[in-house]
């Protein structure tokens, strides 16, 4: 309904009688009815006595003229405006004309109770002095209530409203009773303001609700209401208690820049379609428990100065709360998010429960500020080994890390660059495993081109495939971690993170020469022999191997026996020394030769014939002690105490 809408047939007027009554009616001409007298309240002007404000007029004449009015109206207008009623019922009357009730004065309890208007009626800024009780009453059509003064209590405890209905800055001076009300249309409540306490409980809208600035002084009841079409309670202002309890909110719900100074309790709502509340300031406690936001969640920059209950609620849409400020402690215990979760720029002023929530697809928390404790006590974060990340803390910040908790979670999918973990408590945690089996940082894995990774692409001039270093201080604080809570193993595989990293990454731009240091330098060996000192299996391994293979080789580049030791000692071959023949050789000489050289014996029963068997018993001389020295380092790293 239009705020200014008009009836579009003519009223029925009186015949205007010279010196009647002045006051204009509804088409602008006056009333025109003979005048009984003045009163002081109308500053001396004599006006007739439907417009007289007299508490002594005569009663029984008014009844008279309303009933004269009706009846001459038929199914057309009745014209009342500016009509000072006194106390009196129109209970259970039937209104057949259009009642236009503009400026009117109810003196007295006024009682439309189970009243039936079967025409438009309107209400528009009349003032109900008392007591105005429409209880169980039907409108048919429009119904205009804008700038209605209620300063008793205001009764339309299941009334129905077939057609649009406006409040529009109206006032309800008392209680304002909309118990179980049905609004079949637009219902209009724009800067309406409520005195006192306001309750709407189990009152359904098929279409739009609109209480954008209302405010509500005292408490706000909206306890299972049904809200079919658009809910809009936008810069609406509630002084004490609002209760949404058990609402159903069909349609988009819009509580952009509230401000709740008193208890918020929203909780066993059901949000079927989008809901706004950026910008929101709950001053007091927000009870959001057992929630249902069946679409997308908007709750952008809000503000909650104490506590806030998101515990058990469902989230089947995309959560955005970035840039909230939670200032005191917030739980989201048993939370379920199936669509993305947006937590960036949010801050987290005292504890964080998020205790059992489960996120299925990613949760963002880059750029939160946590101030104190956190708890991820067996969260579910997303595990659906795809590229796309989970849970996302780069440039998050931990104010107090040791009070930050990850038990029982899987991190497979997280990304933590830039942000430091080394103090962060990570205890049964699931990592990512490399095909060895070794945990790793999806931040190594992660797709650069993703959005939420834009910080791992590689820096300008480097020829790298991202930014290593980034990754490898990541690598660096969870080794400094597990290692002061002596989880050496642990530790080890981060170890094998970081200097992974150091291999792959290159400044060399030739692509041949970026293959030869990954594959064959330093690093890389380093890698082949004992998995950079976290594997003391592999380098007895290759201990082994080597000592076979040079068993096997020794007798083919020859063996000497004999005396002449000296001479051989000094590089050079004597006539004391005698070949071995080959089958003897391979007849156990190969394996004392190999032995001695391993164990750096002066006098060998068998010497490697000079140049050859020389050259290749100091390479078994290189070989061994390194193996030798990368066992021992392995050994040590993983049962060091």
């Amino acid at each position: 309904m239009a705020e200014e809408e008009s009836f579009s047939v003519p009223v029925e007027a009186v015949e205007p009688t010279p010196g009647g009554c002045p006051v204009p009616m509804y088409d602008g001409t006056p009333c025109g009815r003979p005048t009984v007298g003045a009163y002081p309240a109308l500053g001396g002007t004599a006006v007739c006595l439907m417009h007289s404000r007299n508490p002594a007029k005569n009663k029984k004449a008014f009844e008279v003229e309303i009933e004269c009015i009706l009846e001459r109206a038929g199914e057309g207008a009745a014209d009342f405006t500016s009509f000072v009623f006194p106390p009196g019922t129109f209970h259970q009357r039937a209104f057949r004309a259009r009642c236009i009730f503009r400026n009117a004065i109810f003196a007295g309890f006024c009682d439309f109770s189970q009243v039936e208007f079967d025409e438009e009626v309107d209400f528009r800024r009349a003032t109900f002095e008392q007591e105005a009780d429409f209880m169980k009453s039907v409108f048919n059509h429009p119904a205009n209530f804008r700038e209605v003064v209620f300063r008793g209590r205001a009764d339309f405890m299941e009334a129905e409203f077939h057609g649009p209905t406006g409040f529009t800055l109206s006032e309800f001076g008392n209680e304002a009773v909309f118990l179980w009300s049905k609004f079949m249309s637009s219902a209009l409540f724009i800067d309406v303001q409520f005195k006192a306490a306001a309750d709407f409980s189990g009152c359904s809208f098929d279409e739009t609700a609109d209480f954008r600035w209302a405010k509500f002084k005292k408490s706000g009841e909206f306890k299972h209401m049904n809200f079919a079409g658009e809910s809009d309670f936008s810069q609406a202002l509630f002084d004490d208690l609002a209760s949404f309890e058990e609402s159903m909110f069909l349609g988009k719900a819009i509580f952009c820049k509230c401000r709740f100074r008193g208890p918020a309790d929203l909780s066993s709502a059901l949000f079927s379609d989008d809901v706004d509340l950026s910008d929101v300031e709950f001053v007091k406690f927000a009870h959001f428990g057992k929630c249902r936001f069946g679409a997308g969640l908007t709750l952008l920059n809000a503000t909650f100065e104490e506590a806030c209950d998101l515990a058990d609620a469902l989230f089947e849409g995309e959560a955005i709360l970035a840039g909230v400020r939670f200032q005191k402690s917030v739980y989201l215990t048993r939370a379920r998010f199936t669509k993305d979760a947006i937590f960036v720029h949010t801050i987290f002023g005292q504890d964080a429960d998020f205790g059992y929530t489960a996120f299925a697809r990613m949760c963002d928390f880059r750029a939160a500020v946590f101030r104190a404790s956190v708890t991820f006590h067996e969260t579910s974060f997303r595990n659906d080994q795809s590229e796309r990340p989970g849970p996302i803390f780069s440039l998050s910040r931990f104010e107090k890390p040791e009070r930050a908790l990850f038990y029982r979670t899987n991190l497979a999918q997280g990304l933590f660059h830039n942000c430091d973990t080394a103090r962060v408590t990570f205890s049964a945690v699931d990592w990512r495993l490399r095909s060895n089996r070794k945990r790793a940082l999806f931040d190594e894995f992660v797709p650069v081109n993703d959005d939420t990774a834009t910080a791992l692409r590689p820096p300008p001039g480097s020829h790298d495939d991202r930014n290593y270093t980034l990754v490898a201080e990541i690598y660096q604080q969870l080794k400094k971690n597990y290692d002061e809570r002596r989880d050496y193993w642990t530790a080890g595989d981060f170890h094998y993170g970081e200097m992974e990293l150091k291999r792959l990454s290159s400044p060399q731009g030739n692509r041949a020469f970026r293959w030869l240091h990954r594959n064959l330098g330093l690093a890389a060996w380093y890698k082949y022999a004992s998995e950079y000192g976290e594997n003391y299996v592999l380098p007895a391994m290759w201990l082994l191997l080597v000592l076979l293979a040079l068993s096997l080789l020794y007798p083919l580049v020859g063996l000497s026996r004999g005396a002449g030791t000296s001479g051989f000692r000094e590089g050079h071959s004597t006539q004391a020394a005698t070949s071995v023949p080959l089958l003897e050789a391979y007849s156990g000489a190969n394996v004392m030769t190999t032995v001695g050289v391993a164990f750096f014996q002066r006098d060998l029963a068998y010497q490697p014939s000079w140049p050859w068997g020389r050259l290749l018993s100091w390479l078994q001389l290189l070989l061994t002690y390194t193996l030798v020295a990368l066992f021992l380092l392995a050994l040590r790293r993983q049962f060091r105490r």
